[in-house]
């Protein structure tokens, strides 16, 4: 059940954040995603662990923006509305997040290549340039020719 507080946040930051904004367009392609898998490797045992869903959100959006350190997107869910829409307002730590990245890094990779394949074909990006560590080169560019 959704606190009548989170509701009234939520539709602060749908009135704040623009329609075409790239955090609404993550946010609708991820609740759109089928992550049965990952659900599923989660055991039912013990404290409740935060939702795949909730931190794939974070992870995608922290990628598309040049941001992987799981300290930055920790500082970040506390003090940045986007990454706290994004979150529902939950906090998990740079250590959940770090586990969560390694522990599933495959399925984020695959989720990730969709989401910005499904952002070109949108057109919200070109798709033109690509950007690897901070390295600018064209998409036709292989690694040899870069190095």
């Amino acid at each position: 059940m959704i606190s009548n507080r989170n509701y009234c946040y939520h539709r602060v930051c749908r009135n704040i954040f623009l329609e075409n904004h790239i955090a609404r367009t993550v946010n609708r392609i991820i609740d759109r995603l089928d992550i049965t898998s990952l659900i599923c490797s989660y055991d039912p045992e013990g404290a409740p662990a935060y939702h795949p869903r909730m931190m794939l959100k974070v992870l995608i959006y922290g990628m598309l923006i040049g941001i992987r350190s799981s300290r930055k997107i920790e500082a970040l869910l506390k003090d940045s509305l986007v990454f706290m829409y994004l979150s529902g307002r939950q906090a998990p730590d740079f250590r959940t997040i770090c586990r969560f990245r390694r522990r599933h890094l495959g399925e984020i990779t695959g989720i990730f290549d969709q989401v910005v394949e499904l952002c070109v074909e949108l057109g919200m990006v070109t798709g033109e340039t690509v950007f690897c560590d901070g390295t600018i080169c064209d998409r036709y560019e292989t690694v040899n020719q870069i190095f």
